[in-house]
């Protein structure tokens, strides 16, 4: 069982992840809606996996990315960007350098996210 980060701060998204990650695949999700909320749960322990918002009330997933590297945490944990729309000027090389693995627009297929977090987990299937 993974423990999973989900940053978004639209509620019904995050339940909706959490009832995928949880009930479907058995992992463990802890959830903020803000930057900073998500800043202190990394801090307070490690995660597997994180499921960023691109836009965010206080921030971007960006800034959390760029955050967690300057407080040398989470740098090897893959991560995510789960956004409504991916920006235009998208520069992969940038995230990657932060661990992000891809951009996930939604609405998307349950059985995309599931191909992304079993090979974020190294698993090849459920």
């Amino acid at each position: 069982m993974a423990r999973i980060l989900v940053l978004d701060d639209d509620i019904p998204t995050r339940q909706f992840l959490r009832d995928i990650l949880e009930k479907l695949l058995k992992h463990t999700v802890s959830e903020a809606g803000r930057v900073s909320a998500a800043v202190e749960l990394a801090k307070g322990g490690t995660f597997d996996l994180m499921l960023l918002d691109l836009r965010l009330p206080d921030g971007t997933a960006l800034d959390l990315c760029k955050a967690l590297d300057g407080l040398k945490i989470a740098g090897d944990v893959p991560k995510w960007v789960v956004t409504g729309e991916k920006p235009l000027d998208w520069d992969a090389a940038l995230w990657a350098g932060f661990g992000v693995r891809g951009c996930l627009v939604k609405p998307f297929p349950i059985d995309t996210l599931v191909s992304i977090v079993n090979e974020c987990l190294g698993k090849s299937k459920t």
